[in-house]
């Protein structure tokens, strides 16, 4: 018998033992407020073990009970010298923010909100310029081709939002009218830029008027500026850029929401937070689940009218306002279904194949069929061919191969499958899950970055720079130095060689940012913040049922989290800059 058989049970009784003796110790040591910074520390240890565990494992065997256990039990006994480290780290943290003079703005800034606005907005773009000329007209790439294709023969379909696809076929019409589908692309691409530049701008704007540290805004430009995944996103011709940007716009004005109820009164703000919620979510689908999760959320949290700040002294003022910022989040959600109908009926278009939602079962049937082929019966191997017939082409990390060919007359029978394959294998459904979100969660993977493909040729890698043939654009490059820098850094995806650095690349870092924004908001009572985490919490969890990990998916927490860091430093409404 192998050392692994006969004494490797032996280990769940230690880690038990020794998961209760760091639980008695934690509770010592750090009180009752130290159990958030040890679930962050806790869950942080125990993904990154998880990550390694399935990257060993890769797609030929499951991980096992066994192996698990052990994730689980190493996680714990790490657990207290991490969590320590954290506690004291955060208890720094919130010092550092508490200080007068790291909380001041420097003595000679002198600019108006509206000059600070001006010059975040013309900086961004000044910035991102060198990248637009480096890539003219644009990256012409990811699922443009599939909403062009549809238009030009008077055909549309709901896979992809109509909104994206309308405001597309505008300006490419803009582009036959001028005689070059390049120049209408390329004004498609400036328009965007300036979308996403006047969002981020008052984003930033919002942080100068709350007196946050001037070197806390200045490292946050340059983050939006600099960032490559942000400058390239943001001449990309895709729906994630707009999208990104209309979530983080309407992130900053629930936070202004929350944290000066008055505003709710003024008509002017109540109109921008209602439209730019609902052009999030026409601009996205799954936006809209995010609202009604945060909707809900409200609705449990927003309990004590006590912590509202409110110029009244009245009870009845703070429920007011705790109704009307309700009724403003149903009424976005609801709003958003009944464009998205109207669009649908006044372009005549289809609902598309459903299959993106189902992304998660579908790898699930075709991770047991990878494995567990040979102990299957007969007649439900020929119902998992009949239901995805490109099984074969299983890939842990991306559901395209077979959510693209998958048939589903019958719903029901679906899920019947589904519910019989998980009965017997529920630990492989979990590696499956597991392996089609590792990037949104695992710090260290670099499947996102290769999912589509590598390499200088195919211009597919951490960032897809290829241009789809067959509809007239023609890629030009006016700052070929620049893009044949680019073009190593993230299609040979060489970027992943640079030491420290590369990290910022990974989607999974800004989930663990944005859970230790929540975590130690809740920590350290900044109800308004955490409060808005919990938004971005919501549609990052539906990021994770789709059909893989990649960074523009990822754009929108990208684009939010620093924001969100910058918050913390938010230390008087009274400070608030008026225009």
């Amino acid at each position: 018998m192998s050392y692994r058989g006969a004494y490797g049970f032996l280990f769940i009784p230690v880690f038990v033992l020794l998961g209760l003796g760091n639980y008695k110790f934690l509770g010592k040591k750090i009180g009752g407020k130290g159990a958030f910074v040890s679930s962050f520390v806790f869950a942080l240890l125990f993904c990154t073990l998880a990550g390694h565990l399935l990257v060993k494992n890769g797609s030929g065997k499951e991980s096992g009970l066994l192996g698990w256990l052990l994730v689980l039990g190493t996680s714990a006994c790490l657990l207290p010298a991490a969590s320590c480290a954290a506690h004291w780290f955060c208890g720094l943290f919130q010092k550092l923010g508490s200080r007068p003079a790291v909380c001041a703005s420097i003595p000679s800034e002198k600019a108006t909100p509206k000059r600070a606005f001006i010059f975040y907005f013309c900086f961004l773009l000044l910035c991102w310029l060198p990248v637009f000329l480096a890539y003219f007209p644009g990256l012409f790439a990811y699922d443009v081709s599939m909403q062009l294709d549809g238009f030009s023969i008077g055909v549309y379909w709901a896979y992809h939002p109509l909104a994206h696809t309308l405001l597309l076929r505008f300006f490419y019409m803009i582009g036959e009218r001028l005689g070059s589908y390049s120049a209408g692309m390329a004004l498609y691409t400036l328009f965007q830029a300036v979308v996403v530049s006047l969002c981020i701008a008052y984003a930033l704007l919002s942080l100068y008027k709350r007196q946050t540290p001037f070197i806390c805004r200045l490292v946050i430009l340059l983050f939006y500026a600099l960032f490559p995944a942000v400058s390239v996103l943001a001449i990309s011709i895709s729906k994630d850029a707009i999208f990104s940007a209309l979530f983080l716009l309407f992130s900053v004005l629930a936070y202004e929401a929350l944290e000066t109820p008055e505003l709710l009164s003024e008509e002017r703000f109540s109109t921008g937070l209602v439209a730019s919620g609902v052009l999030a979510c026409i601009f996205r689908h799954n936006a809209v689940y995010a609202v009604a999760v945060y909707f809900l959320v409200l609705v449990i949290l927003l309990k004590p009218f006590k912590h509202w700040r409110s110029p009244s002294k009245h009870l009845w003022a703070a429920r007011k306002h705790k109704r009307r910022l309700l009724a403003l989040m149903l009424y976005i959600a609801l709003l958003s279904v009944c464009v998205n109908e109207f669009l649908m009926i006044a372009t005549n278009a289809s609902e598309g194949p459903k299959t993106e939602m189902l992304s998660v079962p579908i790898q699930q049937i075709g991770r047991v069929y990878s494995l567990h082929k040979d102990e299957l019966e007969p007649q439900i191997i020929e119902e998992i061919n009949l239901t995805l017939p490109a099984v074969e082409n299983y890939i842990p990390e991306l559901a395209d191969p077979l959510k693209g060919s998958t048939i589903i007359n019958n719903k029901y029978e679906f899920f019947e499958l589904w519910a019989k394959l998980l009965v017997r294998y529920p630990l492989t459904y979990v590696d499956a899950f597991l392996h089609n979100s590792m990037g949104f969660w695992f710090i260290d993977d670099v499947s996102h970055a290769k999912i589509y493909g590598e390499g200088l040729e195919s211009r597919q890698g951490y960032l897809l720079t290829d241009t789809k043939p067959g509809f007239g654009v023609e890629h030009i490059s006016y700052f070929p130095f620049l893009e044949n820098i680019y073009e190593k850094a993230f299609s040979a995806n060489e970027y992943q060689s640079i030491p420290v650095l590369s990290i910022l690349f990974s989607p999974a870092l800004y989930f663990w940012i944005l859970l230790a924004i929540m975590l130690a908001s809740l920590y350290l009572k900044r109800k308004n913040v955490m409060y808005v985490s919990l938004f971005a919490f919501a549609y990052y969890a539906t990021m994770l049922l789709g059909p893989c990990a990649l960074i523009r998916y990822m754009f929108p927490i990208v684009l939010t989290a620093p924001i969100l860091i910058g918050y913390w430093f938010v230390e008087r409404p009274e400070g608030i800059v008026k225009n």
